[in-house]
C-alpha cells in the first residue's frame, strides 16, 4: 500500500489500528520519526491497554535521541563514534533507508570505501535504491580509484 492509499485509508476509518501501523511503517523507513511518535500516540490513545503501543512509542522516542546524537557526532566531525552508533542501530533493525543512508556517508568519511560499496551493493533492495545510493556508490569508486 503505497503513502497516498494509506492515507486516504485513515481518512474514511482514522481509528483503524492496521492501517496507522502500516502508516508508522512507512514513516520509519523514510527517517520521518517525528511523525511516527504522533502515529504512535494515537495508537495508544485509542487502544490504552494494548501495551505493544506503548513500546514501539518508548522505543520509537528512543531512536529519536540516538539519530540527534548521531546528527551531532557527524557536525563535530567525529565520523567513527557516529559509524559505531549507527552499526548499533543497524544490528536492532535494518528497516531505516535514511540511517542506512548515513551510514554509508560515514563509511565514506571514514574512508573504509570498499565496506561503503559493499553496504550500498548487498544491504539495499532494488525499491531502496535512490538517486543517492547511485551517487555514494559512485563517489566511493571515485574515491576509491585516487
Amino acid at each position: 500500500m503505497s503513502l497516498y492509499d494509506l492515507n486516504k485509508a485513515i481518512d474514511i476509518n482514522p481509528k483503524n489500528i492496521k492501517y496507522l501501523k502500516r502508516l508508522v511503517g512507512l514513516h520509519t523507513l523514510y527517517g520521518n520519526f517525528g511523525d511516527c511518535v504522533m502515529i504512535l500516540q494515537k495508537c495508544v490513545n485509542l487502544e490504552p491497554k494494548e501495551s505493544i503501543h506503548k513500546t514501539e512509542l518508548k522505543n520509537m522516542e528512543k531512536l529519536i535521541i540516538d539519530y540527534e546524537s548521531i546528527d551531532e557526532k557527524m557536525k563535530k566531525n567525529d565520523f567513527k563514534e557516529a559509524e559505531e552508533k549507527i552499526e548499533k542501530i543497524l544490528k536492532e533493525s535494518t528497516e531505516f533507508l535514511s540511517l542506512k543512508i548515513t551510514y554509508v556517508k560515514v563509511l565514506i568519511e571514514n574512508l573504509k570505501l570498499l565496506d561503503a560499496i559493499n553496504y550500498l551493493v548487498q544491504k539495499f533492495t532494488k525499491d531502496e535504491k535512490t538517486d543517492e545510493c547511485d551517487y555514494l556508490l559512485a563517489l566511493a569508486f571515485y574515491y576509491d580509484g585516487q
